[in-house]
């Protein structure tokens, strides 16, 4: 007999709960109301109980607050001993992370711990006979693949929530939030200094708009159109591939790809970006993708719902005169 209980973690960084964490309520709430699981949040923090009952209020489910001074900087040994403890004692057939480095971090080990499945880069979740089945991306978004547990066996899942569905109405009513005081006990790592990233790496995965920079953009001139272009698009952010950030043309916290930024914005603009595996894995889930490089051959074209072939030294100042024309703007 499976155990149907559905946990989700909620991280907390920046002074609240993750967009990414929001959204996993709702494919919870998916299969609470085909399956009968009972779905519940985890936040583990320190002096967080404001942010506790907001989230049951949010989200309709029922929040376990876990406490500990330890817990505040989102230390990840100090989350994996009080989760692999309170796990334990509270069996689990699906526990829920989103994408982040966090989960990415403790996912695989408190699976080990657990005696559990650990399947990461999830699209969409099923529970069929006793057994939970899986469609993840492989091949860095190239193929997906279809995983199914032994019935009855728990598994922990890494979901990317950009693949999932928009939030449904607000819930009728508020969770009930259950409020633990927990001890890791002794860690063998403490976190000396934590440093925020720039705003540019928030507002890179927030933006509406992405202007991507590739290596066939990777000089001054065409780095002074992309900004000046950026600065010309309502709420749109500049973004760059690992090559030009490997050269040091962007700063690292600007890496759109598998190693860095996952953005999904309705409309992502590349610019000479070759599109390899590594790259697109970080901005398939765009609603529109316009790709312009001068390589008719370049995978991005493939991927791209707009494809231009044209040399940037061309396209660049040509595309920059237009904007500024349709804003009224003078050279």
């Amino acid at each position: 007999m499976m155990n149907k209980k559905i946990y989700l973690l909620a991280e907390y960084r920046h002074g609240a709960i993750t967009p990414e964490s929001l959204a996993l309520a709702q494919e919870a709430r998916r299969l609470s109301d085909r399956t009968g699981h009972t779905a519940a949040y985890l936040l583990l923090g320190n002096e967080l109980s404001q942010k506790a009952d907001q989230l049951a209020q949010q989200t309709g489910l029922d929040v376990f607050y876990l406490e500990h001074p330890d817990l505040r900087e989102n230390h990840s040994e100090a989350f994996h001993a009080v989760l692999s403890v309170w796990l334990r004692d509270h069996p689990f057939e699906i526990t829920f992370f989103a994408y982040s480095s966090l989960c990415c971090e403790i996912a695989p080990a408190l699976a080990y711990t657990l005696n559990a499945c650990s399947i990461s880069n999830v699209i969409n979740i099923e529970i069929l006979n006793e057994s939970v089945c899986c469609r993840r991306e492989a091949l860095y978004g190239k193929g997906i693949e279809v995983w199914r547990t032994a019935p009855g066996q728990p598994v922990i899942v890494t979901v990317i929530t950009s693949r999932q569905k928009k939030a449904g109405p607000a819930p009728a009513s508020a969770g009930t939030v259950h409020r633990q005081w927990v001890d890791p006990g002794k860690l063998k790592t403490k976190i000396l200094e934590i440093c925020p990233g720039e705003k540019y790496e928030q507002r890179l995965t927030k933006a509406p708009i992405v202007v991507a920079a590739g290596r066939g953009a990777g000089n001054e001139e065409s780095l002074f159109y992309l900004k000046e272009i950026t600065a010309l698009l309502k709420d749109a952010a500049l973004g760059a591939s690992r090559p030009l950030c490997d050269q040091k043309w962007f700063p690292v916290g600007m890496q759109i790809g598998l190693t860095g930024q996952k953005v999904s914005p309705k409309m992502y603009l590349a610019f000479g970006i070759s599109g390899a595996i590594q790259h697109l894995a970080g901005m398939q889930d765009s609603h529109c993708i316009v790709a312009i490089n001068s390589d008719p051959a370049a995978p991005i074209l493939r991927a791209a719902h707009y494809a231009v072939v044209e040399d940037l030294t061309d396209f660049l100042p040509a595309f920059l005169e237009h904007l500024r024309e349709r804003k009224g703007l003078k050279k």
